[in-house]
């Protein structure tokens, strides 16, 4: 996922709400944030790269399955942060224990 910087202002409330979305929906989609925000962009599912929960089907699905997972939730809370930043200070307080982009 490429980065770059949130051009718009920072979401403040409902007074700059309508010109913020624009913006912010701009940016995430972008960058490939909205993937992790709308859901469209799912954890891998364990069930194809094991036999039941404990038995995998071979020691290189394994490591393919911790792979994704892994990348699937580092982009998920760098999706998080990256909104969390372009929300005011105020708005980041309100929403501190939201823990995943979908919830926030």
């Amino acid at each position: 996922m490429a980065s770059i910087s949130f051009k718009g202002d920072k979401l403040v409330g409902r007074s700059n709400y309508i010109e913020w979305l624009a913006n912010a929906k701009l940016f995430l989609e972008i960058n490939s944030f909205i993937l992790y925000i709308d859901g469209s962009e799912t954890k891998p599912d364990k069930s194809l790269y094991y036999k039941n929960l404990d038995e995998p089907h071979s020691p290189e699905l394994v490591v393919r399955y911790y792979k994704k997972t892994s990348k699937y939730e580092q982009n998920s809370r760098k999706t998080l942060g990256v909104l969390k930043s372009i929300i005011s200070t105020e708005n980041t307080e309100r929403f501190k224990d939201k823990n995943t982009a979908i919830s926030l």
